[in-house]
């Protein structure tokens, strides 16, 4: 167990050193830069003041070796577009709120995508099944974006009952009875989605394993339904809805760019959208090393699980037997 933590963590430092490679390159292979953009580019020597200031004057190899080398001390530069605060300082402001509007999502959103799934399975082509699945279509295949617009209209707009901009992260939301109407929107309209590809997932689980021969003699034994369901069933469906739903926790946790820029959602998402527009490559690199540290992490974590849901799964080395 040990050894195989320790090369996925090795394995973890290399992904995340490729990702900030690659990034790093393609930022600086497209034309322009952060100040080429806006209404007022900086031309002549102004510029040639904020590259040398910003050390972007020197080779690319250079660059990305003294980024790296101030990253792995947390140091993640100033923000070009920004220079009153570091990126930490950006981080610290603005990822809190990302966080509790994934917090939302992913309590609310996680145990019912799964409970809607296995309702489904359990309930295989009855007219509650049917519904999970158009649900399901409904939150794969419509964008995010494209629902908040329609959200915004009718609840925002036609019938007034939700606001349709900011995000209040007081916590009325925790006396009984008392919702903050700030988040259900952006939750609602996010989780939707999230809530969609579990359902799926939890239903073509479950029902592959309710095939099995073992579940078979569980009910010939003369187990009850709910026996059967708990103690075989599921157990034995979790894996592939491990794999699933813990890797899209790092996507979830680091914001969702659109809606936190659709409903003024002050996020980590909706500054990392700003800053793409305006080319500013020092939090691009900052964003990306982060989600990609994040995501091999909680790969990572989704192995654990398989070893504690599964004693048949057996961590060796660097791999999964």
């Amino acid at each position: 167990m040990l050894r195989y933590i320790g090369m996925r963590i090795l394995g973890l430092i290399g992904v995340v050193l490729a990702i900030s490679f690659v990034t790093f390159m393609l930022m600086h292979s497209v034309p322009g830069g952060p100040w080429d953009a806006g209404k007022f580019p900086l031309t002549g020597t102004a510029r040639e003041n904020m590259l040398h200031l910003y050390g972007m004057d020197k080779p690319l190899i250079e660059q990305y070796l003294i980024y790296m080398r101030n990253a792995f001390r947390l140091d993640f530069g100033t923000p070009f577009t920004a220079p009153e605060e570091t990126v930490t300082q950006v981080f610290a402001r603005t990822w809190p709120v990302s966080l509790q509007f994934a917090g939302y999502t992913i309590l609310i959103f996680f145990p019912l995508g799964i409970g809607l799934g296995i309702l489904s399975a359990v309930k295989r082509q009855t007219w509650i099944d049917y519904a999970v699945t158009v649900l399901s279509l409904i939150g794969i295949l419509i964008p995010s974006f494209v629902l908040a617009f329609a959200f915004i209209m009718v609840f925002g707009v036609a019938f007034d009952w939700l606001p349709i901009l900011g995000w209040n992260d007081s916590r009325e939301w925790l006396i009984p009875g008392v919702i903050n109407k700030t988040w259900i929107m952006p939750v609602a309209i996010w989780g939707l989605g999230i809530m969609a590809g579990l359902a799926r997932y939890t239903r073509a689980a479950v029902i592959e394993v309710m095939s099995s021969d073992y579940v078979r003699t569980a009910r010939a034994k003369g187990l009850s339904e709910r026996l059967v369901l708990w103690r075989h069933i599921m157990r034995n469906a979790m894996l592939p809805i491990i794999a699933v739903a813990i890797p899209m926790i790092p996507g979830i946790i680091t914001g969702n760019s659109w809606l936190e820029k659709i409903f003024g959602i002050p996020g980590i998402g909706r500054y990392f959208l700003d800053s793409v527009l305006k080319r500013d490559y020092v939090m691009i690199m900052a964003a990306m090393l982060t989600w990609s540290f994040l995501l091999s992490l909680f790969n990572l974590i989704a192995d654990l699980m398989y070893a504690v849901v599964d004693p048949r799964v057996r961590l060796t080395g660097g791999q999964i037997k």
